[in-house]
């Protein structure tokens, strides 16, 4: 949901005016993107009159620039942010992936080996590229891979956050022996 009803949340990089796919931003970056910013929606100053958060380029408040750039520029803050963006842009997907896949045999649906996929270990996820150009299409994060693993399933269906396609990621589950 959006603040006004029509528009998503902004992200940090959003509010800075930053594009999230840059996949290494600087800090020298985000510092001279943050002054922008505040220069850009200060209240007293002319360009902010212009804008309202109703129109194209919204108004944002000056804490919402200050804590986007605590946490752009510290780079464990930053990383813990993109996880949580990940993640909760996979939790959009996951019911409508759900709704592709459904029960029973998914022909079509391509077989990836975990090795085969990028574990970001910063961040605690895989992930993998899909051929509709999404470069991290099929997010796969511990929790889910521990459940399938708890469960003895050795696999697990991703859908692409990007399109409609679905791969399975097929894993070892290790059982452990007691010693008697």
């Amino acid at each position: 949901m959006s603040r006004d009803g029509s528009r998503p949340i902004p992200t940090y990089y959003d509010i800075l005016g930053l594009l999230q796919e840059q996949s290494r931003i600087s800090n020298e970056t985000v510092r001279v993107a943050y002054r922008k910013a505040l220069l850009q929606h200060h209240p007293d100053k002319g360009s902010a009159k212009k804008f309202t958060r109703n129109e194209q380029s919204p108004l944002y408040s000056i804490d919402e620039i200050v804590a986007a750039y605590q946490t752009l520029s510290d780079p464990t803050a930053r990383a813990e942010y993109e996880k949580q963006l990940l993640l909760s842009s996979k939790a959009q997907y996951k019911n409508h992936a759900a709704e592709k896949l459904g029960s029973g045999a998914h022909d079509g649906v391509e077989d990836v080996d975990l090795d085969e996929m990028t574990y970001e270990e910063k961040i605690g996820l895989w992930s993998k590229g899909c051929r509709c150009g999404n470069e991290k299409g099929y997010i796969l994060d511990e929790e889910e891979l521990n459940k399938a693993a708890d469960a003895g399933e050795g696999e697990v269906y991703v859908g692409c956050e990007g399109c409609s396609l679905c791969i399975r990621v097929l894993f070892h589950v290790d059982e452990e022996k007691e010693d008697p």
